[in-house]
């Protein structure tokens, strides 16, 4: 079986912005990290894997060949409750165009890829747009962290993935 994660890296300033942003709340909270980080992203489908390796190339391609220019913007924070703990994101505005290709993606890679081989997001369709900032945060450091975040000026940045 073939591992895959389907991302759109963030570039340029909103990259340099929420990587500094990333270290700053490492240092100033104590938060430990463990392996490298992943640079500023969004997903667009998984993690998942499939044994159709040539099948997963061709379904992407398929999928954005219907599109040149998908315009999306980072506007501020959110927090959720992840898997092991808090976890705060860039929010991510969506255009239509943004939301269609991942829906449309998900549709194409949900034919070769077994729903126990993929994320529940990758198959309902309730897909959360963000990029993580930090992850796994237990509730004391949450709450300062959040306080902090909520005092500093909200980013804003527009991107269009091409």
């Amino acid at each position: 079986m073939n591992h895959f994660y389907i991302e759109y890296r963030i570039r340029g300033d909103p990259k340099r912005y929420l990587k500094r942003l990333r270290t700053e709340l490492t240092y100033r909270f104590r938060i430990r990290r463990g392996g490298k980080q992943r640079p500023p992203h969004i997903t667009l489908y998984g993690p998942f894997k499939t044994a159709e390796y040539k099948g997963v190339f061709s379904r992407i391609e398929k999928v954005a060949k219907r599109y040149k220019v998908i315009p999306f913007s980072i506007d501020g924070f959110e927090q959720r409750q992840g898997f092991s703990g808090k976890v705060i994101v860039g929010r991510i505005n969506a255009s239509p165009q943004l939301v269609n290709l991942r829906r449309e993606l998900a549709e194409e890679l949900n034919q070769i890829v077994k729903s126990e081989d993929c994320q529940p997001w990758d198959t309902k369709g309730d897909a959360w747009f963000h990029t993580t900032i930090l992850q796994n945060i237990d509730q004391r450091k949450y709450e300062d962290i959040w306080h902090y975040l909520n005092r500093k000026k909200k980013p804003f940045y527009t991107q269009h993935l091409v």
